[in-house]
């Protein structure tokens, strides 16, 4: 191999050493000033080899330059050394604002170490960043993950033990634990340079800042050597500064150097053998927290790594509060949207919609764990991180009324540094944003604000990568976690015209970011977010039974996660060199989805006789049996409500059902309850429960399914599968003659006075008064069949004998008819067809017959009246059946009697039967008494009752 290497202290060769060249302006000690990197932040590049010895007179900075892309974007103050002071004596910022120091931590430099060959020799240092931000030397203890690969003695001084290989070196010291120190053993592409630390001036920055990072990223780095690199040399750097790619161009500067342009290249062009296969814990990696999240809140680093923020009361003026508001509108309005209220807890928000809420400012406490699996061996690639993420959070956003549309927030809590550096900086380096986040999405209507208090934790892990030979790479996805979040609704004391539909989720999210520290270089390779989900649909009762197709529910995603590429994925294809046999991404729910509990609802029997004064109807059941009694463990049902629809409007239930309340473990709920005569018809009841979420009773009852609604019958008898009508609601106009010895009357009267007691006349006349009722048949019922009935009477309406003798009376003459189309269950008892004199009366009745029934006929005709000569008659005819019952009047004076009497059972197939009632009264031969005239009277009537047997 022909590569060109700087020196090593454990070997001795003739090839170029990059390091080597003479100093120019500026001097090496001016030199090894600028080859200092930043302490604190993310990466901390110093040179504590014995060839550097004192850096005193060095200014040290961690505050970036502003041209520096590479720098951290620390943004704690900077601190200088006075010249002369102690070289250990880096500064670093100690103290989180506001928040409380932060704990002391061990630092290794190298980050990573990068040998070319066996006995290859390195040296390590470890350093102590203690709380007051000062660095001293500490005497640490080393490791390592693999002996047969590299050894590393009690000075810290690594051996190469193999040609090819990896493995992570550990440090400890006073009780602190460094993050792992990746190894490298690997062969550098043919001809390429390696370049050391101390020969790079300054920090590398980028050609372009608004390119996209990747393969063929431009960047441009002061270097001194003999001579300036070949456009086409790849180099290498072998320290902490991050020089990994292929020469674009190199030219001479006026301090000697040469400013040298290289563009990023995929590992395999770098190296032409390299085997890495490593599990890096990233739980001491070193990570920063952003300064907008200080500015929000005070943060505390707990003992076992867990950070807690405390949100920051708002003291500052109107002016700056005015303009937070107006950078939030200006934010919202370029969005297409429309915000009322500020209060974003320090978040970054997106807006959709007209968006009106009040203060979140939540309170959290978050732990994570890293880890970082990274092979690279041939074909043979993988690069996974494992994220454990379990925020615990207390959080009350307010939705005021009229919000529609949604909001979404998040908040870097933490960025942690990928835990490599130098050349694999480049490659596989990067920062991985931890926080939590927020999504409110929906419509509020209501007269006051809901609030949402959402308290809990929860515990989101995800392995999320990509790994494979050149047969094909495929994403890596593994997921597990659980949760403990509740939703406590506080809603308005005002329910009038009440509706909420709202999605809320609370999440902890993991972004994966290879590049640079300047956010808008990195590429976003891969997400993880989850967290609880909830789906809060509200509205009033008279709303839910308004819509037969929709009821109050909550649904609730204890803990919903994606995982999968983020939007720059191609950025990693490029560096490793890989494409994807596939690209997978989930959503999924882990746990399952607990929804608010329903139940089936039914009312037996299906009709009921009513009761009265004098005695009890017949006792409806109602049973209400729900799928489950409890929410997430809990009891979610405090009461159960039957509610009655009269008129349209609800109403309460009948006594002994109206409410009841829920015992624990309760999931069937039965009560029973009879009526009276004026409920007559089809009564409704809807069944409502009041919900108990997370303990907490919600004021505004839920239906208990889309349509949980059920029906009752109340008449005098019903037999299911049988279509039967009765009574028309009929009113029809005629008229009447009278005529008398000394007096003629005339009137105008309504035959059918009241369709739902009979069809009744009344005639007055000057004479005398009688009655004839001409009853039929038709009632609107149940079971959405149609029938037909029809009911005729004629003949005399009304007769009348004088008191006094020798007066003449003529017969009131006239005719009706009804008819009416409806459906019913039955044929009630108590029916009369009446005939007057010279009369016939006629009830008929079409059936539908579902199922095989057995119909029972009870009847009985009756003739009364004073005829010398007459006859009576009355007739039942149905499917085939036919009763015949004649009475002769033959007597004198006053009299009634009784025939045709039936009581006959009939079984009725499937079909359409007919049933026809009749009955008759014949006067046809009047009579007459020596010296007077008369007219004779009478009536006929049939009396039945029908009766259906299952």
């Amino acid at each position: 191999m022909n590569a060109n290497r700087c020196s090593n202290p454990g070997r001795s060769d003739n090839r170029h050493d990059l390091a080597a060249a003479t100093p120019r302006a500026g001097g090496l000690a001016a030199r090894r000033c600028a080859a200092l990197s930043r302490v604190g932040g993310f990466s901390l590049l110093l040179l504590l080899s014995t060839a550097i010895g004192s850096i005193a007179g060095c200014p040290v900075s961690n505050k970036p330059a502003a041209d520096d892309p590479l720098s951290t974007g620390s943004t704690s103050q900077s601190t200088t050394a006075a010249p002369g002071a102690d070289s250990t004596r880096l500064a670093q910022q100690s103290f989180i604002e506001g928040g409380g120091p932060l704990r002391s931590r061990l630092i290794v430099t190298p980050e990573t170490l990068l040998l070319t060959g066996l006995d290859e020799r390195a040296q390590l240092s470890a350093m102590i960043v203690d709380t007051d931000g000062k660095l001293r030397p500490a005497k640490a203890e080393w490791r390592s993950s693999d002996e047969s690969i590299l050894r590393i003695d009690a000075d810290g001084q690594a051996i190469a033990m193999a040609e090819l290989g990896s493995a992570q070196i550990f440090a400890t010291a006073e009780g602190l634990t460094a993050s792992p120190t990746l190894a490298v053993i690997a062969k550098p592409a043919a001809g390429a340079l390696l370049v050391q630390d101390r020969q790079v001036l300054g920090q590398p920055a980028a050609v372009d800042a608004d390119a996209e990072f990747g393969v063929g990223f431009r960047m441009r780095a002061r270097m001194t050597a003999d001579a300036a690199p070949a456009a086409g040399q790849i180099l290498i750097g072998n320290g902490d500064q991050p020089i990994a790619g292929r020469v674009v161009e190199a030219t001479a500067a006026d301090d000697g150097a040469f400013d040298v342009i290289f563009e990023i290249r995929p590992v395999d062009e770098l190296f032409e053998q390299i085997r890495i296969d490593q599990s890096i814990d990233m739980s001491h990696a070193e990570y920063r927290i952003p300064q907008e999240t200080l500015d929000a809140y005070a943060v505390e680093e707990l003992p076992d790594g867990t950070l807690v923020y405390f949100a920051r009361h708002d003291d500052r003026g109107d002016a700056d509060k005015s303009a937070a508001a107006a950078k939030a509108m200006s934010r919202a309005q370029a969005q297409g949207s429309r915000v009322q209220g500020t209060g974003e807890g320090g978040m970054e928000c997106n807006y959709q919609g007209e968006i009106k809420i009040g203060s979140i400012k939540p309170s959290i406490e978050f732990r994570s764990d890293l880890r970082l699996d990274v092979q690279l061996s041939g074909d043979v690639k993988r690069f996974i991180v494992t994220a454990e993420l379990a925020p615990k959070l207390t959080l009350t956003p307010e939705l005021k009324p009229g919000f529609a549309g949604k909001l979404s927030c998040r908040k870097d809590l933490k960025v942690v540094k990928i835990p490599v550096g130098g050349w694999l900086a480049l490659l596989l380096g990067g920062y991985v944003p931890l926080g939590f986040g927020m999504e409110l999405g929906g419509s509020v209507t209501a007269a006051e604000s809901l609030r949402l208090d959402i308290s809990g934790e929860a515990r989101v892990t995800g392995r999320v990568g990509v790994e494979g030979t050149a047969l094909g790479y495929h994403m890596v996805n593994e997921l597990h976690g659980d949760s403990g979040v509740s939703f406590k609704p506080r809603l308005p004391s005002d329910l009038t015209s009440f509706n909420v539909k709202l999605n809320a989720q609370v999440f902890a999210y993991a972004e994966v970011e290879l590049g640079p520290v300047i956010k808008k270089l990195r590429a976003r390779v891969f997400d993880i977010k989850g967290g609880p989900k909830l789906t809060l649909d509200l509205a009033s009762m008279e709303q839910q039974i308004r819509d037969p197709a929709y009821a109050s529910h909550i649904k609730l995603s204890p803990l919903n996660i994606t995982a999968g590429a983020g939007s720059s994925i191609r950025t990693l294809q490029g560096l490793l060199k890989i494409s994807f046999v596939e690209l997978k991404i989930l959503d999924t729910d882990l746990l399952p989805v607990i929804r608010s509990p329903q139940a089936a609802f039914a009312i037996a029997p299906e009709s009921v006789r009513p009761g009265n004064d004098q005695e009890v109807g017949d006792l409806a059941a109602f049973t209400a049996q729900f799928d489950k009694s409890t929410f997430l463990a809990m009891e979610a049902i405090d009461r159960v409500e039957f509610v009655w629809i009269r008129d349209g409007h609800a109403d309460a239930g009948r006594p002994g059902c109206r409410e009841l309340a829920a015992a624990a473990g309760q999931t069937r709920f039965a009560c029973e309850a009879d009526f009276r005569e004026e409920h007559e018809g089809p009564q409704t009841f809807h069944v409502f429960y009041y919900p108990k979420l997370f303990g907490i009773t919600l004021p505004i009852p839920f239906e208990a399914a889309d349509h949980a609604a059920a029906t009752v019958i109340v008449q005098p008898q019903t037999v299911a599968g049988v279509t039967v009508i009765r009574r028309p609601v009929i009113r029809v106009l005629s008229g009447a003659t009278a005529e008398a010895d000394n007096q003629v009357g005339q009137s105008s009267f309504e035959h059918f006075e009241d369709g739902y007691s009979g069809a009744e006349f009344t005639h007055h006349d000057p004479v005398s008064e009688s009655r004839s009722v001409a009853a039929s048949a038709a009632e609107s019922g149940t079971g959405g069949r149609t029938a037909n009935a029809s009911s005729v009477a004629s003949g005399a309406f009304t007769s009348s004998v004088s008191s006094k003798g020798h007066n003449r009376v003529r017969l009131i003459e006239g005719s009706v008819t009804a008819a009416a189309q409806a459906s019913a269950n039955c044929i009630g008892t108590g029916t009369s067809a009446f005939a007057g004199s010279n009369g016939t009366a006629i009830d008929r009745f079409h059936l539908t017959v579902d199922a095989p029934v057995t119909v029972r006929i009870r009847a009985g005709g009756s003739a009364s009246g004073n005829p010398r000569n007459g006859r009576a008659g009355v007739r039942i005819s149905l499917s085939g059946f036919e009763h015949f019952g004649e009475l002769d009047f033959r007597y004198g004076g006053r009299a009634e009697r009784a025939f045709g009497s039936i009581d006959q059972e009939l079984l009725l197939q499937p079909g359409t039967h007919t049933l026809m009632v009749s009955a008759h009264c014949d006067l046809s031969r009047p009579f007459s008494v020596p010296g007077e005239t008369w007219g004779g009277s009478g009536q006929a009537a049939l009396h039945y009752s029908i009766e259906f047997m299952p």
